[in-house]
Order: structure tokens, then sequence, then C-alpha cells
């Protein structure tokens, strides 16, 4: 932060920035654009008269009442406790009743980050004008600890090359358990597998000083989700057994359905059919995972922002690959078109537009993530037609393989490796299957397990 900002004055660049307006449209007949400038940006202090016009300018109706503000302060307290501890969000749903009187308030920033996290309407802006996401960019250097650490763990779950710069200074920012998860989640998926495991144990240990169940429970995942990577079954098994344990009769059952995911396609991916059977019926099993996890989001999925589509989507590509692989080809094949429906309803409903600015690295990551699963689909659906040893099913599995490669998605390659190991040999490619026992002997010596 490079400058103590006025409440007011972050409010006037906040109302503006979400109207789409440029300093001279409120500046006529009250001030010069510099002066506003100096406000927005707390190098000059304006008059009650001064502001009064200003605010007139863009329709605020300002809130100084501190019987009200202190109120909703500690609401705001609130909500961000439930946030780092993962509890139910009672105070979102009564801060949402005031967002009027916090949208035109000095608690201001605070709404507009919790618009951010919670993806509500007020983070979307006016037409014509800009989104929580932009705004809070350019208003970051104004933004107080607690503001700018929330909206930097934003950021970083969008992934990108900042994603783990970003998340540590959300960390070195709100010094919580819950932060160091999201570092966590940083370091993993830019392959750093290696600093997930280190920083693991730092997070632990906090979790267990804050006495956060969910974070210490996603410590246990993430190295769980590790050693998954790499098919180390006995260290997989007893970090998610940990985690398990944490998570049973808890409300966090997405949680623990996605730990049954990962070990169902672990032995899925090894040819254990049984072992994978077992898991992955336990991943489908509860709220929301009907017919192969194709179900609505439950409240507890919603909250925490959850990628609802991606987990439903690889939890009907590892059933209908179970099922063809066990003879089971009417299931197999109704996965497989419950698969597409989910993929086009799913794109149809996000849709992409134009991007520019800090919105460009996460639009790019966004379209990576759709091809993976569309290209997944399509090597699925050659499979289900009997073409897994056609040099049509080894080219575009080489092609998605590199995909992964560029994107680090190191856990969906080893899903791949035996598979496309046995299409070498049996082809005699002895090179290439050597090449690719390489490249994932230099994954594992890079990640240091």
């Amino acid at each position: 932060m490079k400058r103590s900002v006025t409440p007011e004055g972050i409010l006037l660049r906040i109302e503006r920035l979400r109207q789409g307006k440029e300093q001279k449209e409120i500046c006529t007949g009250v001030c010069a654009v510099s002066t506003l400038s100096k406000i927005e940006t707390g190098r000059q202090n304006a008059d009650p008269d001064m502001l009064e016009k200003l605010y007139r300018q863009l329709g605020i109706h300002y809130t100084c009442d501190e019987a009200v503000l202190g109120r909703l302060r500690t609401l705001i307290d609130e909500f961000f406790e439930q946030c780092a501890y993962q509890r139910r969000l009672t105070a979102f749903d009564a801060l949402r009743r005031e967002r009027t009187v916090l949208r035109h308030s000095p608690l201001a920033a605070d709404w507009l980050v919790i618009c951010l996290l919670m993806n509500e309407a007020d983070a979307k802006g006016y037409t014509g004008g800009e989104d929580a996401l932009s705004i809070l960019s350019q208003c970051q250097d104004y933004l107080d600890r607690r503001q700018k650490g929330w909206y930097l763990l934003v950021r970083s779950y969008q992934g990108g090359p900042d994603s783990v710069e970003y998340a540590r200074e959300a960390v070195s920012l709100l010094s919580n358990s819950f932060a160091r998860t999201a570092l966590l989640y940083a370091y993993y998926m830019a392959g750093r597998y290696r600093d997930v495991l280190t920083e693991s144990e730092q997070t632990a240990s906090q979790a267990l000083q804050e006495g956060n169940l969910w974070a210490l429970a996603e410590c246990y995942n993430m190295r769980g989700t590790v050693y998954a990577c790499f098919n180390m079954e006995d260290m997989m098994l007893t970090e998610y057994e940990r985690a398990a344990r944490l998570l049973s009769e808890t409300r966090w059952q997405s949680s623990l359905r996605t730990i049954f995911y990962n070990i169902g396609a672990t032995y899925l991916g090894i040819e254990r059919f049984g072992e994978a059977e077992t898991y992955l019926e336990k991943a489908g099993a509860g709220p929301g995972a009907k017919d192969g996890g194709n179900g609505a989001e439950t409240e507890e999925e919603t909250e925490n922002g959850e990628d609802g589509f991606s987990s439903r989507f690889l939890l009907l590509h590892k059933l209908a690959l179970l099922h063809w692989r066990t003879g089971r080809k009417t299931e197999a094949a109704k996965e497989l078109d419950a698969m597409k429906k989910l993929i086009l309803a799913a794109r149809e409903e996000a849709g992409f537009g134009e991007t520019s600015g800090s919105e460009e690295t996460s639009a790019s990551d966004e379209k990576d993530s759709w091809e993976i699963h569309e290209r997944i689909w399509e090597l699925t659906a050659l499979e289900l037609s009997s073409q897994a040893d056609s040099d049509e099913y080894l080219s575009q599995l080489e092609e998605l393989m590199e995909i992964f490669r560029k994107c680090r998605r190191f856990g969906y390659m080893m899903f791949y490796h035996y598979q496309l190991r046995r299409l070498y040999t049996g082809r005699r490619l002895y090179r290439k299957a050597f090449l690719l026992e390489q490249t994932f002997s230099d994954i594992q010596k890079n990640s240091s397990l």
C-alpha cells in the first residue's frame, strides 16, 4: 500500500469506476480533475461541501451513522472469519440485505471484496462500467491489509504465472492458515510439488494453533493429491485417510468426495478396477452427486466456490472408462452422453467474451481448461467406439498429453501414463516409450519426490 486514502476518497473511486465514468465527467462545476485525482489517491482531503457535490454527481447517498456502521463492521468481521474457517456464511445474508448502505459508506471497499468472493451481483458493475476485479485491481494500492489479502486470494485462484506470488503476498497480509492453503493450491497448479509438501507442514502447524479443522484437512488432502499424481499408493492413502477422518461427519462432504474421487481415479489409472469402483462410488454418493455427479451443487459447494462443472465432468469420465473397461457398455455410453451434455450446458452458460488487461491471463487459462475437457471427451468417445488401439486414438492422446504438459497438469498425465506406454510398446515405438518414462522421471526428480 503506497499511501493512506480516506474512506471517502476510495468510495468516490470505486463508484466512479463501477459506473464507467471518467474523472472529468463528475468534476464539472465542482472541482478540477487534478483535485479529484488527489482526493481519490490520498494526496488531498476534500471539504464537506465538495464531497457532497461529488457524491451527488455519482448518485451516492452517503451513510455515516456510526451505530449502523459499527453493526456492519461486526458483520464484516464475522464474514471473513467464517470464510477463513469455512463455516456457513450466515453473515453474508445479513450483509446482502444492507448492500445499498454498504455501497455508499466508508465500508464500500469491504463490500466490493465480499462481492468478488461471493460472485454477488454487485461485483458485475453497471452497464458500461467495470467489474469488481478490475476496480480492485486499480484500487489495490489503497486497500487495507485484509481487503488486499482477500483480493489477492481470488487472483491466485484464477491461475496464471503470477498465482504463486499472489498467494504468497496474501499469506503475508492475512497471516492465517486459510491463506496458506491457497498457497498450497498455487504451488500444486504450478507443478511445484516439493513446495506443496514443505509448505503443508507450516500450514498444518498454524491450522492446529488456530483450531482451523478445514485448513488442517486441506493440508493432508493436498499432500495426498501430490502423491496420487505419481501413483504413490501407500503415501497417498495415508494422507487422504488423515483428511477423511477430519472431514467425516462435517458439512464439508464435497471435499470428502473429492478425496474418494482422487483415490478412485488413481486405481483406475493403474487398472485396479475393484478398488477404483469402490472409491468412485463413494465419490458419487451424497447430495449433488447423483447420476455420476450430474446433480445440482450443494449449498456447501456454492459457498466454497468449488468448480462444480469440472468435478462432475471428471467423475463421469472415470465412471465411463471404468464401466467400459469392465464390460458395462450401456452404462458407459450413458455417462459419455452426460459428459457431452454437461460440456454444452456449461459452455453456453459461461461463454467467452473479449477480454483485456488483467483479465487476459485468467481468460486464457479458462479456455485451456475448456480445451482439456473437450479433448478428454473426444478421446473417451474413441475408446468407447473400440478405437483405443487405433492410430487416431494414439495421435489424440499424444496431443492431449502435450497440452497437459504445457498446462502442468501432471496428475492428468499420470492417469494416461500406462495407457500411452502400452500403445508405444505395442507398436514397438521403444524410443517414444523411453522418452515418455524419462519425462515422468524428470517431473518426479524436479519435484523431489
